[in-house]
């Protein structure tokens, strides 16, 4: 397998950093389809537009998807069986 970069030009985000992974999902059934670490940043401003550039290298991570609505349930049910546990 062949090393894989990725070039991603978004709305201004000044809350990236590098080192930060992403799951990107291609939709090919392949391992391009995997997490993504920013090795670069690049923001531009001018008047009216705000945008970020970011380089990206794919590290062999084989990612799987875990939704953050998903997480987040899961977080608020653990909260609320430990308050549970708590009270009684």
């Amino acid at each position: 397998a062949s090393p894989v970069t990725l070039s991603l030009t978004t709305f201004g985000c000044p809350v990236v950093s590098s080192g930060q992974s992403f799951f990107v999902d291609f939709n090919t059934g392949t391992t391009v389809d995997n997490v993504f670490v920013v090795s670069g940043i690049q923001h531009s401003i001018t008047k009216g537009k705000f945008e970020t550039k970011l380089k990206m290298t794919q590290v062999d991570a084989f990612g799987k998807y875990v939704s953050m609505m998903n997480n987040i349930t899961k977080t608020l049910s653990a909260i609320q069986e430990n308050s549970s546990e708590d009270s009684s």
